[in-house]
């Protein structure tokens, strides 16, 4: 129990110490440079209350929910039961992507896989934006080099499917568990994807994601 509690301990001054990156990387054939962000957004005072009849069979924690109206996404760790090798608490862990290729024990991110999500809201709507959005992403690299978050956004006409995938940048300079922003634009956007950079020698681990419009 005394280890346990240690281990909790440990995960809070972690997540409390946390290093915040407002830059990011974007490479084209060969050349990179680095985005600096000016201006990071956040959910507005402003909400719309969004209901789900069927919540209880979802799994959904309430009935209603009110959702800041430049909330695009939000998705938080849960309460996860196994991951493999993680020794920070279960609730750091996300589970609730809607697509994903590559896992581990449906958790771990090894090298190359990704994490998918779709702009659904509470009310099983889904949305899309037109212009540029802000990316949130807590993500914990247990290993002591520096790792690479890759950025991908998904735009759809029709379907609620991706059209294609998107490349949008790096979120770079990942060590222990950091907070990173990234500016994506496009057109009809639903979906991003997260994936764990080919040149990474280590797996990656998805905390929380929030996706805004920006302006």
């Amino acid at each position: 129990m005394k280890q346990i509690y240690i281990i909790g301990i440990l995960a809070i001054f972690v997540v409390a110490c946390s290093p915040i990156n407002t830059s990011y990387e974007v490479c084209n054939d060969g050349q990179c440079k680095q985005i600096q962000i000016s201006k990071i957004d956040y959910p507005s005072f402003n909400t719309a209350k969004l209901c789900f009849g069927n919540w209880q069979e979802s799994g959904a924690r309430s009935e209603c929910e009110q959702v800041p109206i430049n909330q695009l996404l939000s998705k938080g760790g849960t309460d996860k039961k196994y991951c493999n090798n993680a020794p920070y608490l279960a609730s750091d862990y996300m589970d609730n992507y809607w697509n994903a290729e590559g896992l581990i024990d449906e958790c771990e991110m090894s090298i190359n896989s990704n994490m998918q999500f779709i702009f659904k809201q509470h009310d099983q709507s889904i949305r899309s934006h037109n212009g540029i959005i802000q990316i949130k992403v807590d993500v914990i690299n247990y290993e002591l080099d520096f790792k690479a978050l890759q950025v991908f956004v998904g735009e759809d006409d029709d379907n609620n499917l991706p059209d294609s995938w998107r490349y949008c940048g790096n979120v770079d300079k990942i060590k222990g568990h950091s907070t990173n922003y990234i500016h994506c634009n496009g057109t009809n956007i639903k979906f991003i994807k997260l994936v764990n950079a080919p040149w990474n020698e280590g797996s990656l681990f998805i905390d929380n994601v929030e996706v805004l419009r920006h302006g």
